[in-house]
């Protein structure tokens, strides 16, 4: 199993490959107050700036999975460069398949929801590698406005649009659905 080539061709140049630059990345790692320790799960983690860059500045631990061999290979190379290969890993492999060996704290795909056919699907998938009381968080990339999903009791649940920086507060309903949302 393989991206095909022309993405890694077209985003072989760009660190973050999601729909967010990186100083967003650095405000949604702020505004979900990230324990120090706590274990997050990424799937589509493409080149791992999410994951490294929280484990350098957050110190939390976790597992990047992505399809693509080039993007998991330059994911290592960044973990390595910033100096949190020992509290990171990543995995080449389907990420819509991937269930962790134990439930983690975070569970996120940010901008790539297709995975799950949607956003309600990929909540679903990172649902169930969720503790009781977990967030999901989940970007998707071309929608103008916050999107809601719902998702199993074990999530709190962040959905945002980040092409537009949006941000939801990610406050435990009955529904496990956003209450508010704010602009970052």
């Amino acid at each position: 199993m393989e991206l095909p080539r022309s993405f890694t061709v077209r985003e072989g140049d760009l660190r973050v490959l999601n729909p967010i630059d990186e100083a967003k990345l650095a405000t949604l790692g702020r505004a979900v107050k990230l324990a120090p320790g706590a274990e997050l799960l990424d799937l589509c983690s493409g080149k791992g700036e999410l994951l490294c860059t929280w484990a350098r500045d957050h110190g939390i631990t976790g597992t990047g999975v992505d399809i693509s061999t080039v993007f998991t290979a330059a994911a290592r190379d960044r973990a390595t460069e910033l100096g949190v290969a020992d509290r990171v890993r990543f995995v080449h492999g389907d990420a819509a398949a991937y269930v962790p060996a134990r439930p983690v704290d975070v569970a996120c795909c940010v901008g790539e929801t297709w995975i799950g056919g949607g956003v309600p699907g990929t909540l679903e998938l990172l649902d169930r590698a969720l503790r009781p009381g977990g967030m999901a968080l989940v970007g998707g990339g071309n929608s103008p406005r916050i999107r809601c999903g719902t998702s199993g009791s074990n999530a709190n649940i962040l959905v945002g649009a980040f092409s537009r920086c949006f941000v939801a507060d990610a406050v435990r309903s009955p529904a496990g659905v956003p209450t508010r949302a704010g602009r970052a």
